[in-house]
């Protein structure tokens, strides 16, 4: 399953995914977790981890700022996105307010779990976050 976050405020986006971490790990304890800093680590890093394996446990891969590519650079993970040919979970983070006209925001749209994350007077409980998931609707502040 692939779910995708985003907002304006860099902690809540982040702390939502830290949620979902923790949650992934009590469900499968024998599963890992794979962070991929995409400011830092590059596509094919991401690529290379979510090839399917025969062999390979549960595991979740953390896809954080996929927009702070260079458009260029974001051809192969749109790529990826319309084959989708993966056995891990995946979850992608954008801790700031993407355009949605770009073509990642769309394949995001249409082949992910989507929640608009905003600012709230209070963090967003993980049973909250994982309710707007399950439903697949906007988050509301």
């Amino acid at each position: 399953m692939m779910q995708f976050l985003y907002g304006p405020n860099r902690f809540l986006v982040l702390e939502a995914g830290r949620s979902l971490e923790e949650a992934f790990r009590a469900a499968q304890p024998e599963g890992g977790v794979t962070r991929f800093h995409l400011e830092e680590d590059t596509p094919q890093d991401f690529l290379a981890a979510a090839a399917p394996d025969l062999f390979s446990q549960a595991r979740l891969l953390v896809v954080i700022s996929p927009f702070s590519l260079p458009l260029p650079a974001r051809e192969p993970l749109i790529a990826f996105l319309e084959a989708q040919e993966t056995d891990a979970d995946i979850l992608f983070l954008e801790p700031a307010e993407p355009k949605k006209n770009e073509r990642l925001f769309k394949a995001l749209a249409a082949k992910t779990r989507r929640a608009r994350l905003r600012c709230r007077p209070r963090p967003i409980s993980r049973s909250a976050l994982m309710l707007v998931l399950s439903r697949g609707i906007k988050a509301r502040a």
